[in-house]
């Protein structure tokens, strides 16, 4: 091997070491949650609507995991939510969306855990960025026919 290829495999060694660490040391948040609030009354078997206040600083493939946990704490687990890049534009937003209750839920204190996942570089595919947000409120119970 001769003294330029040498230098081209330790220009190449480097290179990727220094991507690896940029890629490690990313951690920094695409959002900034403002508030998550619970709007309105919610009712075992009903919807519940939840608002959402947030700056986006990126726009990063995300995963959102929901949880509804009851009155007796039981958890109902709601399917993912998957998106390419980060759903609506950049900078301030609020946004609402509708939730089914199950009819099963146990009236009582109750919370809405929301489990965000977001994957802004290769490395994250591994170790993404992770937070945690949660409203309370009160489930009531279902509504009786007349």
């Amino acid at each position: 091997m001769n003294r330029w290829e040498a230098w081209f495999y330790k220009l190449l060694v480097m290179g990727m070491v220094g991507g690896i660490g940029w890629c490690a040391l990313d951690r920094t948040l695409p959002i900034t949650v403002i508030s998550d609030t619970v709007e309105g009354d919610v009712r075992a078997g009903g919807i519940l609507v939840l608002r959402s206040e947030l700056v986006r600083h990126r726009s990063c493939a995300m995963t959102v995991q929901q949880i509804l946990i009851d009155g007796a704490s039981y958890r109902h687990v709601l399917d993912d939510l998957n998106f390419d890049a980060a759903p609506g534009p950049l900078g301030h937003d609020v946004y609402r969306r509708a939730i089914v209750v199950r009819e099963s839920a146990v009236p009582g204190y109750a919370r809405f855990r929301i489990i965000v996942s977001w994957r802004c570089n290769p490395l994250h595919e591994i170790w993404p960025i992770t937070i945690t947000s949660e409203a309370s409120f009160m489930l009531l119970p279902q509504r009786q026919p007349a």
